[in-house]
């Protein structure tokens, strides 16, 4: 780039109203956590997460088909014998729901779905999650990964393989971790996020304070990861 043409200019500088909706046109899958590490009442609040998050997209705006949502829900990691013997697999994540403009119907999968104990299979949730976007998705749209998860992950390699096959094929890649502590895993997260990923990453203080403040943390990932959020109290 010519130092001579180059310049910088902020955007989005408006403070938000707090009502936020998403109004993009987005196929969006939410990878969702269900792993051991979070315990069934760390799941119940994450689940919490994603259903009010649904809340504030729109699956129709003014007569335009806008979001497009499914589930890939993770966490139900284990090592699966191979037939024929000769070594292991891992379980695959679980499609919870395809996508759909039916948010109301994400909404309910999303509150009937279980904790699932097992470990962290995130590389199986990005290809559960490039299956269900490329049987599903519109050529029209954005294609997009949020990943809701406790920070933790199995596999490394695999997942950062996986996470680079969806960004070659322009599949945005966000990350919401939800931890108190800032360890040294964060940093692949940001690695694997979409980039740069100051704008594709929000890291959630932990489980209580997500419990007791969800919908701050809904505002802040709507205004941060939707490409196109607007206020309905501004436009009214």
């Amino acid at each position: 780039r010519s130092p001579d043409r180059f310049q910088k200019k902020k955007c989005n500088t408006q403070d938000c109203v707090g009502d936020e909706i998403c109004i993009a046109q987005q196929d969006l899958v939410i990878a969702l956590d269900a792993s051991g590490s979070l315990r069934a009442k760390g799941y119940e609040v994450v689940r919490g997460l994603a259903m009010n998050l649904t809340t504030r997209y729109k699956s129709k705006y003014f007569g335009i088909d806008t979001i497009k949502m499914g589930v890939s829900l993770f966490g139900n990691g284990r090592l699966i014998p191979l037939k024929d013997g000769s070594g292991t697999t891992i379980s695959s994540a679980i499609n919870l729901q395809d996508l759909t403009f039916d948010l109301a119907a994400v909404r309910t999968k999303i509150k009937e779905s279980k904790f699932q104990r097992g470990f962290t299979n995130m590389a199986q949730a990005f290809s559960t999650a490039d299956k269900m976007l490329s049987q599903g998705g519109r050529p029209s749209a954005q294609s997009a990964v949020m990943v809701i998860s406790d920070g933790k992950f199995s596999f490394k390699y695999q997942t950062a393989e996986k996470a680079k096959e969806l960004k070659d094929k322009n599949i945005q890649i966000y990350m919401a971790p939800i931890t108190e502590t800032k360890d040294k895993s964060l940093e692949f997260l940001k690695k694997w996020a979409s980039q740069p990923w100051e704008t594709n990453y929000e890291r959630i203080p932990g489980l209580t304070a997500l419990q007791y403040n969800t919908m701050l943390f809904v505002q802040k990932l709507i205004v941060k990861f939707c490409p196109d959020s607007i206020s309905p109290t501004l436009r009214a």
